[in-house]
């Protein structure tokens, strides 16, 4: 290394020749100054990246503010993960949110996605978006849509797709993925399912397994609101399978089943049943499926029909 500008003695320098790039160092040497490497006794400048170096492009450290690591395997000053070279510019500048890595010279392109954002590569379109059942929130990590949503978008709740096989329809208005008719949500407390479970089999529409919220007038049903639920209007019953209910035998006012009557209309000369509804003594049945029995001859006490008596 060159001599010393000054010195104490031979060995001993008090100042350095800055003109070739020498400072004296803490153990009064002349060596060269930062951002200048030794090679045969002369002074000469690192890479414009490095702080210091060994050789020309063999940093050793790099210089803050460009967006750089030194990459200890190749001695160079890369950019730093999330930044992309500008072969152009020589500088580092920042990818796109959604990319880990990006392409030399696009920003907006990317090479790689961080999995644990959620995001997948679309090698097609160098993109990265959000995984399914996720959407973009202008951040890198991608948020959870709504458990009702197969697909969502601006936010959680916004869906634009709805799980196949969970019984749900999108509202493409609302943006919303809700029950199709005859099923209800299952969220309890903190446990959410993506399913719309059915409703009881009375039910229109229902709030849970046991509630219906409205009953379906065409199938002969009426809201209780007592207990909650569809029950058959007067003169129909519940197979307890049907929401359609059926129609009791003519001869009675209510009943259980397609052959036992529950009550009987007195008003349609019927007495209390024993199954069905048998005519008053003085009346007989038409059998023309007609609630009202018929008068019988005024001289029979029962009769089969109106003019043929059974008893007097």
């Amino acid at each position: 290394m060159t001599t010393c500008l000054t010195c104490n003695n031979n060995q001993t320098c008090t100042s350095c020749n800055s003109g070739i790039f020498l400072t004296l160092n803490s153990d009064n040497l002349c060596v060269c100054q930062t951002g200048y490497y030794n090679l045969s006794g002369a002074c000469l400048p690192c890479n414009s990246l490095c702080i210091s170096c060994i050789a020309a492009n063999t940093c050793t450290a790099c210089k803050s503010g460009l967006n750089r690591f030194l990459n200890t395997n190749t001695s160079t000053c890369d950019c730093l993960s999330g930044y992309v070279l500008n072969t152009s510019s020589n500088l580092c500048l920042g990818c796109h949110y959604s990319c880990q890595v990006c392409v030399t010279n696009f920003t907006n392109q990317c090479s790689s996605c961080n999995s644990s954002y959620y995001r997948t590569l679309n090698t097609t379109t160098n993109q990265c978006p959000c995984n399914i059942g996720y959407y973009d929130n202008n951040a890198p990590l991608c948020l959870a849509c709504s458990y009702t949503c197969y697909t969502c978008t601006t936010s959680a709740t916004f869906c634009t797709s709805c799980t196949d096989g969970s019984n749900r329809s999108l509202n493409t208005t609302a943006g919303t993925c809700n029950c199709d008719q005859h099923y209800y949500d299952t969220i309890v407390v903190y446990i959410q399912n993506v399913i719309c479970a059915a409703c009881p089999y009375m039910c229109s529409s229902c709030t849970n397994v046991s509630a219906c919220l409205t009953c379906n007038s065409s199938n002969y049903r009426i809201f209780d609101s007592l207990n909650i639920k569809c029950i058959c209007a007067q003169g129909f019953y519940d197979d307890g399978t049907n929401e359609l209910c059926l129609k009791c035998p003519y001869q009675c006012s209510s009943c259980t089943n397609s052959s036992v009557c529950l009550t009987c209309n007195s008003s349609m000369n019927r007495d209390t049943p024993a199954s069905v509804c048998p005519c008053l003594n003085g009346f007989y049945d038409t059998n023309s499926s007609n609630q009202l029995c018929a008068a019988c001859h005024y001289s029979c006490k029962t009769c089969n029909i109106g003019t043929m008596c059974d008893t007097c």
